[in-house]
């Protein structure tokens, strides 16, 4: 019946874009959205699966204009105890407060750029940096 279709592969994520808008183009009389049912693979990389559907979305103008990136953030989910071990922060990664502490205030993020025994060292968005960590006596917020 060909109801089921299954490709291996990166050709899937170019199917898949396709099927997509042409699921979603597809227009009733009475201006509703025929439905159809599909099923994404697992995708390891969103970017790379993400790319065939902003591709096919651009080239039949569904998606127009200027291009934007944005930066998200993603929690490591770590304990209290292992924020308050240097050994859990890499050079790059963002903090950002959830609540008012000494010295920081609720929703300030600062990157950091480098961590030893003596603490996080870490540079505010103003450019200021500082240290943060056993040595201080200050723990630093979830990544």
């Amino acid at each position: 019946m060909g109801a089921i279709v299954e490709i291996q592969g990166e050709d899937r994520y170019r199917h898949l874009a396709a099927d997509y808008v042409a699921t979603t183009s597809d227009i009733k009389k009475t201006g509703n959205i025929k439905r159809r049912s599909w099923f994404p693979p697992p995708m390891p990389k969103p970017p790379r699966s993400q790319t065939p559907f902003a591709t096919r979305l651009k080239t039949t103008g569904r998606v127009t204009g200027k291009e934007r990136e944005f930066t998200s953030l993603a929690s490591l989910n770590l304990t209290t105890a292992q924020r308050g071990d240097y050994a859990n922060y890499r050079e790059g990664d963002v903090v950002q407060f959830v609540q008012n502490a000494r010295g920081w205030t609720r929703g300030e993020r600062a990157k950091v750029i480098g961590s030893d025994k003596d603490g996080v060292t870490v540079e505010r968005e103003n450019g200021r940096q500082g240290k943060a960590g056993a040595a201080t006596g200050q723990t630093l917020p979830a990544l």
